[in-house]
C-alpha cells in the first residue's frame, strides 16, 4: 500500500506592511508600549520538501474500554512534560485518560481515569505537569472545571456548560456559554492543606460571536487570548480575538485583532476558533476560511494565522490547507529542548489518497502540519505532514485536537473506526503520539524495529 496526502498544497504567506491594520487597538497598558497589528500581504507559495513529506505514529493511544461504539477517544487532547490526557465519553459519564511512560519505555500506557460525575469533557489544558479539565451537559445550566494530579484540588462550579479551557502556572481561563470567560487564580487555603480555585475576573462578549469558543494564556499567565469566531448579530462577522493583560487589580483588555482583508470578505470564516500562545507567538485558526486565488476561491481550505507579539503584533506569515481540509480547527504550540517552537495544527478533514489492489480510494481522514521556528532563521519552515499509518479510515478527522510538549506531539482522531480482529467499533476514536521531528528515518519513529539504526536510544 502506498499512500499520499495533499501536503504539496499546504502553503504560507510571509511579510510586508499594509497599512490597514487588524486590529482595533481599545486601551493602552502601563507596562507595554503603543500597540498595533500590521498586516502582512505578499505571499508566496512553499514547494514540498523532504521535511514535509508524510509521517506515521510513534505510538497509538486506545483504551480496552474504548473499544465500544461511540467513544470518541481523542475529541480533546493535552500534554505537559511528557504526559498525556485524552478524552473518552461513555454512557452520560465522560472519562478523562491519563497516559504515561511506565519504567522507561517508548510506548504509552493508562496510569490513571478521572470520571465526570456527568456530562462530555469540553477541554482540556496542562501546564508545567498540571492537567485541567471542563465538562458539562449543553441542556442543564451547569458546568465544572476540574484539577487532576493533585487529590487536594477543589472542582470549580462555572454555572453553565464550559467550551474551552486554559491553563498556564497559577492562572486558569475557561470560556462559559454563551458569551463569558472566566479567569481563576490558584489559592492554598491557609492551615488545610487544600488548593482551590479562585474566581480572579469575569469577560463579557458579544451575543452570537460565540465569545470564549477558544482561549490561550502566555507562559507566565499575564497575557490571556480569546477566539470569537461566531458570525455576530446579523451574520456579517467573520470572527475576532481580544487580548487581555493582567494588570494591578483587573484584567485590561488592550487589543482587538480582527482577520487581514483576505478573510473579512468572507463569509463565518471562524477566525478565533483556535487559539495558542508561545512567546513570541499568538496562533489562530480560521478553519472555515476560503484561499483566494485568481481563479475560484479554494472553499474551507482553511488558515492558520501567526502573529509577532514581541513588540508589535504582526501578522507575520499564514498558512494555508487544501480544499476543504479545514486546517485550524485546532492548534498548539510549544518550545523544544533547543529553543525552537514547534507549532501543530490540525486539518480534521483532510484527505488521504491510498492506492490499493482494488483501486484509489479517497479517504476524508484527517493530518496534522507542523512547522518550526528558530531564532536564528527567524522565520517559521515546514517540519512535517502528520498522517495515520495503515491508510486510517475514512472520516476519522485525525487533527480535531492536537497537542504538544515541544518534544512529541499526540493527535485526536475521534471518530477513527478500529478492529480488534474480531469486530469493528466505529467511533472508537484513538489519539497518535508523533516525535517532534524525524529522528530516525529509518524506522525508529514509526515503531519499526526492523529497520532501527544501531544508535536506538
Amino acid at each position: 500500500m502506498t499512500r499520499s496526502i495533499h501536503h504539496g498544497e499546504y502553503s504560507e504567506t510571509p511579510s510586508s506592511l499594509d497599512s490597514r491594520s487588524g486590529v482595533r487597538q481599545r486601551e493602552l497598558v502601563r507596562r507595554l508600549p503603543t500597540l498595533f497589528v500590521l498586516t502582512l500581504v505578499s505571499t508566496c507559495s512553499l514547494a514540498p520538501s523532504a521535511s514535509a513529506q508524510p509521517r506515521t505514529e510513534h505510538d497509538r493511544l486506545q483504551f480496552d474500554l474504548s473499544l465500544y461504539q461511540g467513544r470518541e477517544l481523542g475529541r480533546a487532547v493535552a500534554m505537559s512534560q511528557g504526559e498525556i490526557a485524552t478524552d473518552m465519553q461513555g454512557d452520560g459519564i465522560d472519562t478523562v485518560l491519563h497516559w504515561g511512560q511506565l519504567f522507561g519505555s517508548q510506548t504509552y500506557r493508562v496510569v490513571d481515569s478521572h470520571d465526570a460525575v456527568e456530562g462530555d469533557t469540553v477541554a482540556l489544558s496542562a501546564s508545567g505537569g498540571r492537567f485541567v479539565w471542563a465538562y458539562g451537559l449543553p441542556s442543564v445550566a451547569s458546568g465544572d472545571a476540574v484539577e487532576y494530579l493533585d487529590e487536594n484540588m477543589l472542582p470549580v462550579d462555572l454555572g453553565a456548560p464550559p467550551k474551552s479551557i486554559a491553563v498556564s502556572g497559577s492562572v486558569m481561563a475557561v470560556g462559559v456559554a454563551p458569551n463569558r470567560v472566566a479567569i481563576y487564580r490558584r489559592l492554598q487555603v491557609p492551615n488545610r492543606g487544600l488548593f482551590v480555585w479562585v474566581l480572579d475576573d469575569e469577560l463579557s462578549g458579544g451575543l452570537f460571536v460565540d465569545y470564549g469558543r477558544a482561549v490561550a494564556l502566555s507562559d507566565d499567565g499575564d497575557v490571556l487570548a480569546i477566539g470569537a469566531p461566531g458570525v455576530g448579530f446579523g451574520g456579517g462577522s467573520n470572527g475576532f480575538v481580544e487580548i487581555w493583560v493582567r494588570g494591578m487589580n483587573d484584567w485590561i483588555l488592550v487589543q482587538t485583532i480582527d482577520p487581514p482583508m483576505s478573510i473579512s470578505s468572507q463569509q463565518a470564516a471562524r477566525f478565533g476558533s483556535s487559539l495558542s500562545m508561545a512567546d513570541p507567538w499568538l496562533a489562530v485558526g480560521a478553519p472555515k476560511a476560503d484561499r483566494e486565488t485568481a481563479g475560484q476561491p479554494i472553499v474551507d481550505a482553511g488558515q492558520v494565522l501567526l502573529y509577532d507579539t514581541s513588540i508589535l503584533y504582526v501578522h507575520q506569515r499564514t498558512l494555508f490547507g487544501a480544499a476543504g481540509d479545514q486546517l485550524g480547527a485546532s492548534v498548539a504550540m510549544a518550545r523544544s529542548p533547543d529553543g525552537s517552537l514547534l507549532l501543530v495544527a490540525g486539518a480534521p478533514f483532510a484527505d488521504q489518497v491510498v492506492q490499493t489492489e482494488r483501486g484509489t480510494s479517497l479517504l476524508d481522514q484527517g493530518a496534522a502540519v507542523t512547522h518550526r521556528w528558530t531564532e536564528q532563521a527567524d522565520d517559521w519552515q515546514p517540519a512535517g505532514v502528520l498522517v495515520s499509518s495503515g491508510g486510517g479510515t475514512a472520516g476519522a478527522n485525525l487533527g480535531t485536537s492536537v497537542a504538544t510538549d515541544g518534544r512529541r506531539i499526540v493527535v485526536g482522531a475521534p471518530h477513527a473506526d478500529v478492529f480488534d480482529g474480531l469486530s469493528l467499533y466505529e467511533d472508537a476514536g484513538v489519539a497518535l503520539v508523533f516525535l517532534s521531528d524525524q529522528i530516525f528515518a529509518d524506522g525508529f519513529e514509526t515503531g519499526n524495529a526492523s529497520r532501527w539504526s544501531a544508535a536506538v536510544p
